[in-house]
Formats: C-alpha cells, sequence, structure tokens
C-alpha cells in the first residue's frame, strides 16, 4: 500500500478522522468544565470575569438550562461558544457550571 493510501482502498481520505476529533474536543470541555457553587464553596470570579459572576437571585432550574452564552475566539473552521448552565453538585445542590464549544463551521465530510 502507498503511501497516499488508507487501509480499505481509498485515497486520501480517514474517514474515522472527524470522529476522533470531536471525541477529543468533547473530553477536553469536560475536563475543562468548572463549577460555580452558589454557595460561595466553589472558584469565585476575579475582577473582569463578570461572565462567571451569578446574580444572587437566580433561581433553582433543571440541570442544563443555560444561564448565558458568549462567542470565544476559535481556530480556523469552527465556532467557539463559552456557556454558563446549570448542573448538580454530588450531594444534589443547583450549581452553576461553565465550558467551552467548538462546532465546526463548514460543511460535514
Amino acid at each position: 500500500m502507498g503511501p497516499d493510501r488508507v487501509a480499505g482502498g481509498e485515497r486520501g481520505r480517514v474517514r474515522g478522522l472527524p470522529l476522533v476529533l470531536v471525541s477529543l474536543l468533547v473530553v477536553g470541555v469536560a475536563a475543562a468544565g468548572v463549577a460555580i457553587d452558589r454557595d460561595g464553596g466553589g472558584p469565585k470570579a476575579g475582577p473582569g470575569d463578570a461572565f462567571y459572576s451569578l446574580p444572587k437571585n437566580l433561581p433553582v432550574a433543571a440541570a442544563g438550562t443555560i444561564i448565558r452564552s458568549a462567542g470565544v475566539p476559535a481556530p480556523a473552521g469552527a465556532a467557539g461558544t463559552k456557556v454558563l448552565y446549570h448542573s448538580r453538585a454530588l450531594d444534589g445542590r443547583d450549581i452553576a457550571v461553565s465550558g467551552v464549544i467548538y462546532t465546526p463551521t463548514g460543511a460535514a465530510p
């Protein structure tokens, strides 16, 4: 098999690569997520991090409910969004968590 061929006989195409990249992205986002405890036990937002500051009267909501989102810089061919959303602590308390999502801007292969 020549250097420009892949298993299965197709030339110049690696079918599993997009799946691998998306999987790595999901793992990276999960690892980068930050919990913000409304009771003061979690990390504190620093000055200039207003995106991560919670209002004092934030009502409890279903896990996954978006509190806010904003665009972030992304590599070429992708769009980036940071999100702050409701989740649950191990003891069941409502907490806010954050993450960054990168999505491709082009057509699917």
